[in-house]
């Protein structure tokens, strides 16, 4: 999909290598947007800077966390993902998405 949007004129597009909860990319998307247009950071750096801020436990999920995007399509969470306490910080939630076409 992400190369189809490319050729249809996007310069760039932000997408992911498996499915992931919306509750975790709301974060994520919401913490890129804020380096990206509010800081004028490079989309590059900015996506670096919301999966750091995922790593290192800053970027907390709010309310009940599924482990679903739609009640159609279950994601398989790994156990520890969804400790105690939990949180976004293991690689599932974030690497995940990766950066196509124009950095800047």
């Amino acid at each position: 999909f992400a190369s189809v949007v490319q050729k249809r004129g996007a310069s760039s597009v932000l997408a992911t290598l498996w499915p992931i909860a919306d509750s975790s990319t709301s974060l994520l998307m919401a913490e890129f947007y804020k380096h990206f247009l509010a800081a004028g950071e490079d989309k590059a750096t900015a996506l670096r800077k919301a999966q750091i801020a995922m790593l290192k436990g800053e970027l907390k999920p709010k309310g009940v966390l599924t482990a679903s995007r739609s009640a159609n399509e279950m994601i398989e969470t790994p156990v520890n993902a969804l400790s105690e306490e939990p949180g976004f910080q293991h690689p599932y939630f974030w690497s995940a998405f990766i950066l196509m076409g124009n950095w800047l």
